[in-house]
This record gives C-alpha cells, structure tokens and sequence, in this order.
C-alpha cells in the first residue's frame, strides 16, 4: 500500500470519522441495519473528500458507506482509495473528481469516546 501512494504530493492535513448512521438500511441478510459513515474532511481547504467506489473490499467497495462496523484494515484501504481517486462531496463541485492527493497527516476522531466524554473536560486528555 505504501508504494502505491508515496508518488502522490503530500500537501495538508485530513480528519477522517467513522460515525454509525441514524438510518436503516437493508443488511446482507435483508435485515435492517444502520450503517456507518467514513469521512475525510480536508482541512485546509473544507473539501469533504470520498472515493470512487472499487469494485472489491481491498479498493473501498461502496465508497464511504458500510452496513457493518469498519475494520481498520477498511478504513486504512478507503483512505487509499480517497487519495488515489478522491471526489469532492460538498459544494457546487460535488461528484467532481480529483487529482490524487496525499495529506502530510491524518487525525482520526472516534465517535464512541467522543460522546462517552461529551461536557467532560478533564477526561479527555487521557483518552484522545
């Protein structure tokens, strides 16, 4: 994975969120589920980055959204596949594909403690 992605200018910083959806959809057995969500959020520039959807589970099959809770190894391949075949998801440039782009970093937010220490101050600088 890394020889694939170092020719690619590295240029700003990203946050990526995995966040379960409050939506229902059908899972694999028919059964509703909620899916989750991943997103990068380019900071420099706001651009919320996704990518194109590859055509197995080691090249972002879906895109950004998953009916079970992502791996790190999926979260680790769909940030590949964003750098490799980014497309940008808000503005009047939605859809609109992308150079390929590195960022020089990547903060990683977790939903779960997040809300576990919503108002709670002095409980996050253990746990972030």
């Amino acid at each position: 994975m890394v020889k694939d992605i170092m020719g690619i200018p590295a240029k700003g910083a990203w946050h990526c969120y995995v966040h379960k959806l409050r939506a229902w959809v059908a899972g694999d057995d028919g059964l509703p589920v909620r899916p989750y969500l991943m997103l990068v959020v380019s900071v420099e520039d706001g651009k919320f980055l996704a990518c194109e959807a590859g055509n197995t589970p080691d090249e972002a099959m879906g895109g950004n959204v998953v009916k079970t809770e992502p791996t790190s190894e999926t979260v680790l391949h769909f940030l590949k596949r964003v750098m490799t075949h980014p497309r940008q998801m808000n503005s009047s440039a939605a859809g609109q594909k992308l150079a390929p782009i590195r960022p020089k970093s990547i903060n990683f937010a977790d939903t779960r403690t997040a809300t576990l220490h919503l108002r709670d101050k002095e409980k996050w600088a253990n746990e972030t």
